[in-house]
């Protein structure tokens, strides 16, 4: 009786055989690296969120620079040192200096309050692509001065086109002289990535008459 205790304690105290340690430990690094994998895949994915949420505020944010722009596009012949041209907008495929279309144009609203700055309210804005970014240059003042350098703000990067078309005569054109007015404009922004937006803005003159109508239209209803 007294051996086969002595047997039973020394059973108790083997523990674990080589072969289930190796088992174990196989176990373990198998959850390990899982778990490295799960945890690169997930701090990657937010990191890509991140990049395309920031994206995403970079281009709403150009966006609401471009709608200022084009919803207050004012019917003003431009001036070029003291020469007045026959164009309210001067289109261009492929010049002032983009590599794309460019569009140059007179805005309204330009905060100046109670005339603190020597400026009009008046603003002469152009867009045009350089070096893969789409570029929104400002004068200081609305009509061109020989040697006034354009104030210039980068809206997008990494852009492969700048399009712009013109409603006019019931038709969308590619092309534009730029001495009459058109009813709508539409600017076409490709990236690099293949990503693309586009957005249509009625012009000041197109929303005046929109509005004129609206009202012959009401006061008809109420008779």
């Amino acid at each position: 009786v007294r051996s086969c205790i002595v047997m039973s304690l020394r059973s108790k105290e083997q523990g674990f055989t080589l072969i289930e340690m190796l088992i174990a430990v196989s176990i373990f690094a198998m959850l390990g690296f899982a778990s490295s994998l799960v945890l690169q895949n997930v701090l990657k994915n937010k990191e890509s969120t991140n990049t395309y949420t920031e994206r995403l505020h970079r281009i709403y944010r150009g966006m609401g620079a471009i709608e200022q722009d084009f919803t207050q596009i004012v019917n003003r012949k431009l001036n070029n040192n003291g020469v007045v041209t026959k164009k309210i907008m001067d289109f261009q495929a492929g010049g002032m200096q983009s590599s794309g279309d460019s569009l140059e144009f007179t805005r309204l609203g330009w905060l100046n309050p109670q005339g603190i700055l020597p400026r009009s309210e008046l603003q002469r804005v152009q867009y045009r692509l350089q070096d893969n970014k789409l570029e929104r240059a400002h004068y200081v003042y609305p009509d061109a001065i020989e040697g006034q350098e354009p104030v210039v703000t980068i809206l997008f990067e990494e852009v492969e086109q700048l399009r712009f078309r013109f409603y006019r005569n019931n038709q969308w054109l590619n092309t534009y002289g730029g001495i009459k007015m058109p009813k709508a404009v539409v600017i076409e922004v490709v990236f690099t990535d293949g990503m693309r937006f586009e957005r249509k803005f009625l012009t000041s003159h197109a929303q005046i008459a929109t509005a004129a109508a609206s009202s012959t239209k009401v006061s008809g209803g109420k008779k």
